[in-house]
């Protein structure tokens, strides 16, 4: 049971890693609504790495590894940011995907958390394909990004002010 925790906490490290990253290079570019959207989900993946490290004290009495992930993530553009955040964003909804199986196979339930983060990666990554696909046929339009930036800001914004963490 430690190992499939581990491998857990593993991925949420990674992801608050790069989500991070990307909220700083989305910053560097002027896009505060991605900017805002990824430091909401490094919060949330924060929360449930912890949430992660707990359960397996409280519940089988074993600690937790925490890896701390040593690469960065970086993009020369935001063209490149989407399209590379499309494969990453693919590559870890996998990685917890398989983690959900083995706690079915292991307990017989699934496991809420793991779940929860499925369907914001999931979510994540149905939008930033819709976004690679309209800023591809615009030809890349700054008016347009900024447009769509804007809008996702104020989204963003009111979904923080809900949970009474907006800044």
């Amino acid at each position: 049971m430690q190992d499939l925790y581990n491998s857990v906490i593993k991925v949420f490290s990674h992801l608050i890693k790069y989500y991070n990253d990307a909220m700083i290079l989305c910053h560097s570019w002027g896009l505060n609504g991605h900017k805002r959207k990824y430091r909401w989900m490094t919060r949330h993946l924060t929360n449930w790495k912890l949430w992660f490290q707990c359960e397996l004290m409280d519940k089988y009495r074993m600690p937790a590894s925490d890896a701390v992930e040593t690469m960065r993530y970086s993009a020369g553009s935001f063209a490149e940011h989407l399209s590379q955040w499309d494969n990453f964003l693919k590559e870890n909804i996998n990685a917890l995907a398989e983690a959900e199986k083995q706690f079915i196979n292991m307990t017989g339930f699934e496991n809420c958390i793991v779940k929860e983060a499925v369907c914001c990666l999931l979510k994540d990554y149905e939008k930033t394909g819709r976004y690679f696909r309209r800023f591809e046929e615009n030809g890349w339009n700054l008016v347009d990004i900024h447009m769509v930036d804007d809008l996702l800001h104020e989204k963003i914004k009111a979904k923080e002010e809900s949970e009474g963490v907006a800044r």
